[in-house]
């Protein structure tokens, strides 16, 4: 019997640095949003369903623009608000939280993923080929080069990996940029990346097991920090406390140039030529199939 597994796409994000809903920007030839690629590509490669994470007031918005996905892939929704004891406020609690924020919805392993960005077929297929025959978790791994902005700079999670391809830790960089001598550095400490060092973009493998073991690290954030109002807890954040712990995740490598992401209004542009020469060499047809 084929395995289940479902595919997560985080949609509840502020979009501060881009100042606007990126979540919701058209970005294929018929006004595709990048999401609708996630889905395309799960689809593709053997998801049975999808949970779309995201803030209540953009319920309606989103089920209007994804109605039309049918063809036995199921499309659900959860949402994140406030938690714990700090009470509701208007910005998200970060990552963790938008993972724990679909445990209700989820008995199978799953993939989670940004919906700003755009992972490349061969990655998300990769992830489902390792949920498919492990039991483990496991994180996709980009080369910083083929990750950065030319607007400015970008916040990116470092990972360090053991002889046996297993993370052991990640560290989080809020300013990484590549200067003009061609030179990438995180601006903030001043240290020197190498292209071809590896980093989270959010592309995770998790098996349901990891939903008890987050929760534990999202009460611990919450009761170190919940009255500050713009303190998040990104997924990288807690997955390095967990590597302390001793839990296995898997690095997978994934080509150097199989993303695209939008930070800032004017990466806009760039992308979609990406997407669009996507299309053109046929790696999707046009319009996007639902």
């Amino acid at each position: 019997m084929k395995k289940a597994i479902t595919l997560v796409i985080m949609a509840g994000g502020s979009s501060s640095r881009f100042g606007a809903c990126k979540q919701l920007q058209p970005m294929g030839p018929a006004g595709e949003l990048l999401l609708e690629y996630a889905l395309y590509d799960a689809r593709a490669a053997g998801f049975t369903g999808a949970v779309i994470v995201i803030r209540s007031e953009m319920e309606a918005e989103f089920r209007r623009r994804l109605s039309s996905w049918a063809g036995g892939f199921r499309v659900d929704f959860a949402f994140q608000e406030g938690a714990g004891n700090a009470g509701k406020r208007r910005r998200p609690w970060g990552t963790a939280h938008a993972l724990l924020a679909c445990r209700d919805s989820l008995a199978t392993p799953f993939a989670i993923l940004n919906a700003d960005d755009l992972y490349g077929r061969e990655a998300l297929a990769s992830v489902f080929g390792h949920l498919s025959g492990a039991s483990g978790h496991c994180v996709t791994g980009f080369p910083l080069g083929g990750t950065l902005s030319e607007q400015g700079s970008v916040s990116r999670a470092l990972l360090h990996v053991d002889g046996d391809g297993m993370l052991a830790s990640v560290e989080e960089l809020h300013a990484v940029r590549r200067r003009a001598d061609g030179s990438i550095r995180d601006e903030r400490s001043g240290a020197l990346l190498s292209p071809a060092d590896l980093i989270s973009l959010n592309l995770w493998g998790f098996q349901p097991e990891i939903f008890p073991l987050m929760e534990a690290e999202f009460s611990r954030f919450v009761a170190a920090r919940g009255r500050d109002d713009s303190a998040e807890l990104p997924i990288p954040t807690a997955v390095s406390a967990l590597c302390r712990q001793g839990i296995p995740i898997r690095v997978i490598a994934a080509a150097a140039t199989s993303w695209c992401g939008v930070t800032y209004k004017e990466d806009l542009q760039a992308v979609r030529r990406a997407v669009l020469g996507l299309h053109a060499h046929g790696a999707y047809p046009t319009p996007l199939a639902r």
